[in-house]
């Protein structure tokens, strides 16, 4: 289970990144993703989050020490391959999106709509599934206020290394979150 200390911290982070968010992720792409939708997902991750990290520990920065971006852009990422993608195909949903779908709440207008959302104004056209997914997780960790956070970014880490045994060696006075951790791993 996610909240074993018997389980090393990576294989939780695998099954994280394995079975949570795939099941999460499920139809994202092709499914209208409303904000509220995304915020029931949003907290099912965030839970298995804490299950496997403990609690006090930033949530923001554990994602991006064991490089879990967040819901909300793995779906822009999703997105915008769909909406790259899926015309290119020689399938059904290729034809049907080749020719200019009408009305408001076709899918392909939707997710045009919701990409867009999540994208604050810059065009998916003119953007990789990557770039969408890096510049979503940008504008999330910019909204994020949390002291833990703050700290991490003062840090400048290149990503190796950013690892937690050698965060929590150089900074013992974050505490009790890194801490937890440590005894996980």
């Amino acid at each position: 289970t996610l909240t074993n200390p018997c389980v090393p911290l990576m294989h939780k982070t695998l099954l994280l990144r394995g079975v949570v968010l795939p099941s999460m992720l499920y139809g994202k792409e092709v499914g209208n993703s409303t904000h509220a939708e995304l915020k029931e997902c949003s907290r099912v991750v965030n839970r298995a989050l804490v299950m496997v990290i403990g609690r006090g520990v930033s949530l923001a920065a554990a994602r991006r020490v064991l490089e879990i971006p967040s819901l909300r852009a793995l779906v822009g990422k999703k997105q915008c391959r769909a909406l790259r993608e899926f015309p290119k195909k020689k399938t059904v949903i290729g034809s049907l999106l080749r020719t200019t779908p009408v009305g408001k709440d076709t899918w392909w207008n939707a997710t045009q709509r919701g990409l867009k959302r999540l994208l604050k104004g810059n065009s998916w056209a003119e953007m990789t599934p990557k770039g969408a997914n890096d510049l979503i997780w940008g504008i999330e960790e910019a909204l994020d206020k949390s002291k833990g956070f703050e700290r991490l970014k003062t840090l400048d880490l290149h990503p190796e290394e950013c690892s937690i045994t050698r965060l929590s060696g150089t900074h013992p006075e974050w505490g009790l979150g890194w801490g937890m951790i440590l005894r996980l791993t």
